[in-house]
């Protein structure tokens, strides 16, 4: 008995140990599996972060576009107007175009009337001196 009370022992000694290891060994490994899942905390902490990020910048962007699509209506209204006024000032410079060509045309005839005149004095002082 002693002998077989021996080898359990030895048989037992070597479980022992090979259980400590195997402990170790899924030690170590749920050690490696905790920092896998620590860095997958980390991943995923930086993607929801980058989310953030992107939403962000989306939304700035949609206002971005909004103040482009709003200076660009007024850079029309602002076309349009100078549009206008162009049109307004070009027909002010063919209306004074015409009251300029009618001035000429009224002083033509206020010259011809004053040399008319002029030659009706002149006559008008001959006779007179021919009468006196």
């Amino acid at each position: 008995r002693s002998a077989a009370l021996e080898a359990t022992q030895v048989d037992l000694a070597e479980t022992k140990i090979a259980l400590d290891r195997s402990k170790d060994t899924v030690t170590e490994h749920l050690r490696k599996n905790l920092g896998l899942h620590s860095e997958v905390v980390q991943w995923t902490d930086k993607a929801n972060a980058l989310e953030g990020e992107l939403a962000a910048t989306a939304a700035a962007r949609e206002t971005a576009e909004a103040l482009l699509a709003k200076t660009e209506s007024e850079l029309a209204k602002t076309t349009r107007k100078l549009e206008q006024r162009s049109a307004a000032l070009e027909a002010t410079q063919v209306d004074l175009t015409q009251v300029k060509s009618a001035l000429d045309r009224s002083k033509d005839a206020a010259t011809e009337l004053l040399r008319e005149r002029l030659g009706l004095h002149s006559e008008a002082t001959a006779l007179k001196g021919e009468l006196a």
